[in-house]
């Protein structure tokens, strides 16, 4: 029998076509990813160069600050002192540029660190070189004095930077300024609350008394001096006043009592208070007079006893 030649059995070449096109595809894929990401690269290095050509571009301005919406105690001129020390507060240098992207935050946080700033709410680069600061300040408000020393704050009792000897403070400065004796906490650091409700309760005071006295209520206000809260809370004497307002006479001082607004029905309300301390200044020709102390806790007026120190 015949044999006839066997042609030999074609390759399975189904796999192999499979994974070379498999493997193309791949290829171009990845091909693809890294072309773009050369693109983008190229793009970012592209911006950086105009950014950095657009900065060159920009003229050289001298950077200086420029305070806005200050309120009107500091506007007046006895506030360049103030914004003098605001200025050094921020730290602007006659070398910094003006688009410098750490210069803003550095200016936020000098001025935050001072004692006059209570909040930065804004500070904004104009191209002419201001840099303009808008920002929430503490007003000058009353003295704190302990140990021959008085300290201003303000009406929350923060320490400012300014202190002075209280014995060579001329005697008519307190015409203008009410000062808080006897307060028992310790003296805090600038820009720090005083602490205690002593010091709290006596700023209370002040404040309804300059209030009262801008609407004319306080006519007697020449002869008061200082609120003395040494008694707070009975601390000293259980029958005296809580807070009392020392006189330009050395040896007399009005008994209080409590702050304005915390009397509940205690002790006469704080402008009946007012009412019979300008009743008595009138008639008795415009003064308080020496060795007396006057309480106008009661609701029957002002009652006098001698003074016998403290």
């Amino acid at each position: 029998m015949a044999l006839r030649a066997q042609r030999p059995a074609a390759a399975n070449t189904t796999g192999g076509t499979q994974m070379t096109a498999g493997s193309d595809w791949i290829w171009r894929r990845l091909a693809a990813l890294l072309g773009w990401s050369v693109l983008l690269t190229a793009a970012g290095w592209a911006m950086h160069d105009l950014e950095t050509r657009a900065l060159a571009a920009r003229p050289q301005v001298t950077c200086r600050l420029e305070w806005v919406d200050l309120p009107v105690w500091l506007s007046a001129p006895a506030g360049e002192a103030i914004l003098q020390q605001l200025a050094w507060a921020a730290g602007l240098r006659s070398d910094d540029e003006l688009w410098d992207p750490e210069l803003v935050r550095r200016l936020w946080e000098g001025l935050r660190q001072s004692p006059w700033v209570a909040d930065v709410q804004r500070i904004t680069r104009l191209s002419d070189g201001r840099i303009r600061v808008q920002a929430t300040y503490r007003e000058p408000f009353a003295f704190v004095e302990t140990g021959g020393i008085v300290y201003l704050v303000d009406a929350s009792g923060v320490r400012l930077p300014h202190r002075h000897f209280v014995a060579y403070v001329e005697e008519r400065y307190w015409n203008d300024w009410l000062r808080i004796t006897g307060a028992a906490g310790p003296v805090p650091e600038e820009g720090q609350p005083w602490t205690g409700d002593d010091v709290a309760a006596g700023l209370r005071l002040v404040q309804y008394l300059k209030q009262a006295g801008a609407r004319g209520e306080v006519p007697f206000r020449p002869a008061l001096r200082a609120i003395d809260v040494g008694n707070f809370r009975r601390r000293e004497d259980s029958y005296d006043g809580e807070l009392r307002l020392r006189t330009v006479c050395p040896k007399s001082y009005i008994a209080w009592g409590l702050p304005p607004g915390a009397e509940f029905k205690i002790e006469a309300t704080a402008s009946r208070k007012l009412e019979v301390l300008r009743s008595f200044y009138s008639e008795h020709g415009g003064q308080f007079p020496d060795g007396w102390v006057y309480d106008v806790r009661g609701p029957d007026g002002i009652l006098r006893w001698a003074y016998k120190g403290r």
